[in-house]
């Protein structure tokens, strides 16, 4: 089976979240390590290149913020999504990228960078689907993390749509590994980022 994308939906604010500062630790070189939570799995912005090493845009930029800085050190690790704001509050991680949604509950316990971007949010189902639209999805089953916003619009609509709601299967699994498991069959329609859709489709020949 191939993927295809039917429809995008509107701009989602995404930004790095930032600052718990104060439970950093000290390099020998007197510098104060930032350590800088991400997934790793999120192309374009945050990813793995052929060597292992962490790139992407959300990555890029954090680096370039701290280039050069007399006081502070990055220190990137990679992380399972439902360890990045459990590591923010424990004070284990002091920053976060990985193409993250606002919100306003996250907006009251998080700092975000200034400006925010945005990025559409695309429905992806097999090309021989049924699902021709967001309002087809009642019915079927889809693949999401927990906590996420892909997550929250899928639990609204079935609060919406009690009587034809999505089957939702709460997993760990990358959004390579989700959609590798959607091209295969295993489950019907995929709500995603499009720019990370359309590099997991293209690197993985989806």
């Amino acid at each position: 089976m191939k993927l295809k994308n039917i429809v995008k939906f509107g701009a989602v604010a995404v930004a790095s979240v930032a600052i718990l500062a104060a439970c950093s630790s000290k390099t020998s070189s007197g510098k104060e390590t930032i350590n800088f939570a991400t997934v790793g799995t999120t192309n374009p912005f945050s990813y793995e290149d052929k060597s292992g090493n962490l790139t992407g845009y959300d990555i890029e930029v954090a680096k370039a913020v701290f280039k050069g800085s007399d006081k502070y050190k990055v220190s990137f690790k990679k992380t399972e999504w439902s360890s990045v704001f459990a590591g923010l509050d424990s004070g284990k991680y002091q920053m976060a990228g990985n193409n993250i949604s606002y919100s306003t509950d996250r907006a009251k316990k998080y700092l975000y960078s200034e400006p925010t971007g945005t990025t559409p949010t695309v429905l992806t189902v097999g090309k021989d689907s049924d699902i021709k639209s967001f309002d087809d999805i009642g019915g079927h089953s889809t693949q999401v993390v927990q906590g996420t916003t892909t997550a929250k619009q899928l639990e609204d609509y079935n609060k919406k749509h009690s009587d034809n709601q999505v089957k939702i299967n709460y997993t760990e699994e990358d959004i390579p590994q989700i959609l590798r498991s959607l091209n295969d069959g295993k489950y019907d329609f995929k709500l995603f980022d499009a720019p990370t859709v359309n590099a997991v489709i293209k690197s993985q020949n989806l």
